[in-house]
């Protein structure tokens, strides 16, 4: 097998990400900022998404940098052996919850607008079942998208 087919690109994981953070925020963030700034909101959406603009923008930097080396890799580079461990490992344990999180925004999303009948647990199981499918099916044509 080809290693580098199972590795995820600087490009790859900006976008990711960035499709990732607009989503969930389009859906939530919005609609509680409003409900708590008023007519404020505007000022609290942008003080929000500052940090995650310069948090993405470094990252893109950070990787373009180490291009043939995964997240987990550069980080022991940066900040030594077990910092750069531990860092990896939180952002394990953040992707995870940030996964849940999006999960169950979405499938509140779907029971609400398209499924109200069906419970949560079968459309989560779908929504993970397919995430967990997906990269597998998709991998060739992902790498030709992002070159």
């Amino acid at each position: 097998m080809n290693e580098q087919a199972y590795k995820i690109t600087s490009k790859q994981l900006i976008f990711i990400l960035i499709g990732a953070t607009i989503g969930v925020g389009i859906l939530t963030v919005t609609s509680t900022a409003v409900r708590e700034s008023q007519q404020d909101a505007w000022i609290s959406i942008l003080m929000g998404a500052l940090p995650l603009v310069v948090g993405i923008y470094s990252m893109h930097l950070i990787g373009s940098r180490f291009p043939d080396l995964t997240f987990a890799e550069y980080c022991e580079i940066i900040l030594g052996k077990w910092p750069g461990k531990l860092l990896a490992l939180v952002f394990v344990v953040y992707s995870l919850a940030f996964a849940a999180i999006v999960t169950r925004l979405f499938v509140n999303i779907l029971k609400i607008y398209l499924f109200p009948e069906t419970p949560i647990w079968a459309l989560s199981a779908l929504i993970l079942f397919t995430s967990a499918y997906l990269p597998q099916r998709m991998q060739g044509s992902l790498v030709e998208l992002m070159n």
